[in-house]
């Protein structure tokens, strides 16, 4: 990858595509590869630990729980189409909704499949549902989740065109692993570095370190 690559347009990002490259432009003001290396993660997630629905209360943060889908419905039309799944792992149930769901996410829910789904639950009248879940198919899960996941900022639009935090990620991972060493510049100031030994401080200077933080 050449020394000015990082100038590229971010369309030309495998994935992203010139539809996309707008919705990044505009929602996240991410115009090129540099912009997507500096757009950082927010929180990060501990997927270490996988809930049940039993034990879920309100005010917890992101969970994961794993089941299955036991019932899936449509409500409204048009812009005000919802989505709906009912999702039990045993110990009970409670439902996942899409807003302005796509109908290849409609028609990618199986009823035999086990999934692992990660959201923040939310209560009322003694209902709990999940909007907009990351979703894995177990089966095809390589191993079990564990550590710190980092998590980005979206927007509904760029969920609807299929951008999600995971995706976010996966992009931002794939381009790390295209980069040859020295292309991202140091943050540092020369001093800093020099008390360390050439070393930033924990690495949390170098972008590679923010998007994968140490594990715990």
């Amino acid at each position: 990858m050449p020394a000015n690559s990082l100038l590229t347009d971010i369309k030309y990002l495998k994935g992203v595509g010139p539809v996309r490259a707008k919705i990044l432009a505009e929602d996240l003001n991410a115009h090129t590869f540099r912009d997507l290396l500096y757009t950082f993660p927010y929180k990060y997630i501990d997927r270490s630990e996988i809930h049940t629905i039993r034990t879920l209360k309100e005010g917890m943060p992101y969970v994961q729980l794993r089941g299955s889908i036991v019932d899936i419905e449509t409500e409204g039309i048009g812009r005000k189409k919802r989505l709906k799944a009912i999702f039990s792992d045993g110990t009970g149930y409670l439902t996942l909704i899409w807003f302005n769901a796509t109908k290849s996410l409609e028609d990618s829910l199986r009823y035999d499949k086990t999934y692992l789904i990660l959201g923040k639950p939310n209560f009322w009248n003694g209902q709990i549902s999940i909007a907009h879940p990351e979703m894995e198919d177990c089966a095809k899960m390589q191993a079990e989740p564990g550590g710190l996941m980092p998590y980005y900022h979206t927007s509904e639009r760029m969920k609807r065109a299929g951008v999600d935090s995971r995706r976010l990620g996966q992009w931002v991972q794939n381009l790390l692993e295209t980069l040859p060493p020295g292309s991202i510049e140091e943050t540092l100031p020369a001093h800093v570095i020099a008390q360390h030994h050439g070393a930033p401080p924990g690495n949390l200077a170098c972008p590679s370190a923010r998007h994968s933080p140490p594990q715990i």
